[in-house]
């Protein structure tokens, strides 16, 4: 469960980097 966890958290944090510079 905690591999999922730390594998859901890396792609909310790649997600949010991509889109962060594209939302300006």
């Amino acid at each position: 469960m905690s591999r999922f966890v730390i594998f859901a958290f890396l792609v909310v944090a790649g997600v949010a980097v991509i889109a962060a510079p594209a939302a300006e």
